[in-house]
């Protein structure tokens, strides 16, 4: 039987009921947006197709039609005689980019009821829809669909309800299911005996809410509200656990209250089986011009620390804030305090925390304009090692301002520099007192893109007002002195003979410096240091950071550069930088207890790093003592990345007489799924393990697994902490467990997240 077409030609009142639709299923479409809030953006889904496709010969004439008209379509249809429209076989019914296949439907104009008897199709841009039948009644209002099946295309996600019913902009479903693996395969799913959607609060809630591994409950919440748009609201968030050898067993579980639009408060009470309950708080603020957060942890009774009859209370805080005017100032805050001197040995997650022997607290306001940069604080330390003397505890500065300008004087290639600085240093044992410190300068630069040569000259004036100094010291010494420099490079380029055309450069650069001598045995020593030697290092004047000393120097820094680039590509292949200085007098000024310096030359330095072929690089630092005739600091680090999901990592690090250790990582897929990944971190000076990590780790479209097990230096007296990590990954919807991708980020260069 040849088609017919039955068009009925709805007007835009009658239309409401169809209309509705448009709202309705875009409320499943924000479900799965808001399933996947904890979901990183580019992790990788299923690809879940929708339930079936619209018929192709309606692809082209219905886009043109005119809003707010109803079309049909059908084989057969008739006008009944109480006026109601009944169509059969194939039947379409189209508004605008919504499309609906059936094979009954009957449209009631005078009650504005539409009703679909049988199975159905639904199809609009992101959304699929089948069930058994339908109905939309009244104005609209109301619209029930049964036994309904979804798919959310964009998301991707599937799902099924044994009822979904809209009124008044509301979406109501019973007997939801929901997840993000392919059809045929429920890894995981999210079960709920009811779901509430607000179109207008941008709010759902849902109740029985069940959290499914295989056929297995993990988590059930009684209730359950998320956002369907951007909006923030009060609830409960995926719980957290993992367990250490420190705290034992640990499980929290997050509540996050959504106090105003521009401040909210995480709290996470944690249980932590051989501490106790410490309780967590995270509050953030936000203005027009400022922003902040507070961090504070407490646990209020220590078993641990209680057992060994020491301090039980525990308690940690930070506050940072940051408040930017338009007009170039702003003002930063960094406060840090913690109970007790073992507060990140018992409850840090790495070497790096766990080795802290400082707390910064810090005020600051600054000015950036053009040419000038001004800078005034007040910062002092908390100090947390013990084994520190007083005469070893870091200066507070309060305050300190800094004033640094820079800009053209009169000439285009002549410069002007002024750095300037005062500030006042405190502490209860040693020296006191405060620093003054002028450096103005000149500098001449010209050149073309293949040369530069720039001399410049500068005077450094230091004065000081000091207490609590020694019988028969100067308490206000000063030091006067000029600064000379002449630095100038050459760039050579040449073509490479390759497919690729790879481009050479030689990059020779000459370094000259004089500073002449002034005794500073009469300074204190509040900032100053004797930097680790290096390529950045080989062309400054003064081999010293900080203020306090001012090494002279007559320093003839030479090194050459080499670079290989790939211009089709835009991307370096090699560069490679050899260099030394030599010095022509020796050098007297040092800092207490050190003996001057008079070899005729620095440390050869060499630094090489190489990309091929995209898999492989390779970083290489060598530094050669001449004097000692032997290696001062050498490091070499290789990487291999056969594949997107894998990666090999090998580092060797030493510096003479500090530190010797080798590092060893990789992640490695043994099945299209599964992977083994690891890190070795060993101290050869010491022979000891400094971090061991050990784990698999499962991926699917649907569905990811982290199992670790960790080891690491969790105190300064060199022990060590164990713990466990399994993280589950539900994807589209959260993060199960402890935060394992952080500790593989962190521990494996190059690590691929996924």
């Amino acid at each position: 039987m040849k088609a017919i077409a039955i068009c009925a030609i709805v007007t835009a009142a009658q239309a409401r009921s169809i209309e509705i639709l448009n709202i309705g299923f875009k409320h499943l479409a924000w479900l799965g947006m808001l399933l996947a809030t904890a979901a990183t953006a580019d992790e990788t889904l299923c690809t879940i197709p929708p339930l079936d496709s619209p018929p192709e010969s309606l692809a082209p004439g219905y886009e043109q039609q005119t809003d707010g008209q109803v079309k049909f379509r059908a084989r057969e249809g008739r006008v009944n005689r109480d006026g109601k429209i009944t169509v059969t076989g194939d039947v379409e019914v189209r508004m605008g980019e919504r499309y609906i296949h059936t094979n009954q439907a009957e449209y009631d104009p005078e009650t504005e009821s539409f009703s679909i008897s049988g199975d159905f199709q639904y199809w609009e841009p992101g959304v699929s829809i089948s069930g058994s039948e339908g109905r939309i009644s009244g104005t609209g209002e109301n619209i029930t669909f049964a036994g309904s099946e979804f798919v959310l295309t964009e998301r991707p996600a599937r799902g099924s309800a044994s009822e979904v019913t809209i009124s008044e902009g509301q979406l109501l479903m019973g007997d939801i299911v929901y997840t993000t693996c392919p059809e045929g395969n429920n890894d995981w799913t999210m079960r709920a005996k009811s779901m509430e959607i607000d179109q207008e609060k941008g709010w759902g809630s849902a109740r029985n809410v069940q959290i499914r591994f295989g056929k297995i409950p993990v988590f059930y919440f009684p209730y359950l509200s998320f956002p369907v748009s951007d909006k923030r609201k009060s609830g409960l968030l995926i719980p957290v656990f993992g367990s250490t050898e420190r705290s034992g067993t640990e499980l929290g579980i997050p509540y996050y209250w959504n106090i105003a639009p521009n401040y909210d408060l995480t709290y996470t009470p944690m249980f932590m089986s051989d501490r106790g309950l410490q309780n967590n708080f995270d509050f953030r603020y936000l203005s027009g011009k400022s922003r902040g957060t507070i961090e504070f942890a407490y646990l209020g009774n220590d078993k641990r620390r209680r057992q060994a009859s020491l301090q039980d209370t525990r308690s940690y805080g930070i506050w940072q804030h940051n408040t930017t005017w338009n007009n170039g100032w702003r003002a930063t805050t960094h406060i840090e305090d913690a109970s007790d001197q073992a507060y990140f040995e018992d409850f840090g997650r790495d070497i790096d925390t766990t080795s802290r022997t400082h707390l910064e607290r810090n005020i600051q306001l600054d000015y950036a304009s053009d040419n000038w940069w001004i800078s005034t604080r007040a910062q002092n330390f908390r100090t947390i090692d013990p084994t520190l003397a007083d005469d070893e505890l870091p200066y507070e500065r309060l305050p300190q301002l800094l004033v640094r300008g820079r800009g053209h004087a009169g000439l285009s290639a002549l410069d002007w520099q002024l750095d300037a600085e005062f500030v006042n240093f405190y502490r209860d044992t040693g020296v006191t007192g405060t620093r003054l410190n002028l450096r103005p300068g000149l500098s001449f630069t010209f050149g073309g893109p293949s040369y530069y040569l720039s001399p410049s000259v500068a005077w450094d004036y230091t004065a000081y007002d000091l207490d609590d100094t020694a019988p028969g010291q100067d308490r206000k010494p000063t030091r006067s002195t000029p600064i000379y420099t002449l630095d100038g490079s050459l760039i050579f380029e040449r073509a490479v003979k390759s497919k690729n055309g790879y481009v050479q450069t030689l990059e020779p650069r000459i370094f000259y410096a004089h500073i002449p001598f002034r005794n500073q045995n009469n300074l204190p020593v509040f900032d100053s240091q004797m930097p680790t030697f290096n390529t950045v290092e080989l062309f400054r004047a003064n081999r010293f950071v900080g203020i306090d000393r001012l090494g002279e120097t007559d320093q003839v820094s030479i090194g050459v550069t080499t670079r290989i680039l790939d211009e089709s590509q835009g991307r370096q292949v090699l560069s490679a930088t050899l260099g030394q200085a030599f010095f022509l007098s020796d050098r007297q000024v040092t800092l207490p207890g050190q003996l001057p310096l008079t070899s005729s030359s620095s440390q050869i330095v060499a630094e090489l790093d190489l990309a091929l072929y995209r898999k492989w690089n390779l970083d290489l630092v060598y530094q050669w003592d001449p004097e000692t005739d032997a290696t001062a600091i050498s490091q070499f680090r290789v990487q291999y990345l056969p594949t997107r999901s894998s990666v090999i990592n090998l580092t060797h690090r030493y510096q003479k007489g500090v530190f010797e250790e080798s590092d060893f990582s990789f992640v490695l897929p043994f099945t299209s799924r599964w992977k083994l990944l690891g890190r070795l971190n060993y101290s050869l000076l010491e022979n000891a393990t400094l971090e061991r990590v050990i784990g698999l780790e499962y991926e699917s479209c649907c569905w990811g697994l982290q199992l670790v097990s960790r080891k690491f230096i969790s105190r300064r007296s060199g022990q060590s902490d164990s713990s466990f990590i399994l993280q589950i990954e539900l994807k589209g919807l959260s993060k199960i467990g402890s935060r394992a991708s952080n500790v593989l980020k962190n521990g494996i260069l190059g690590y691929p997240d996924n």
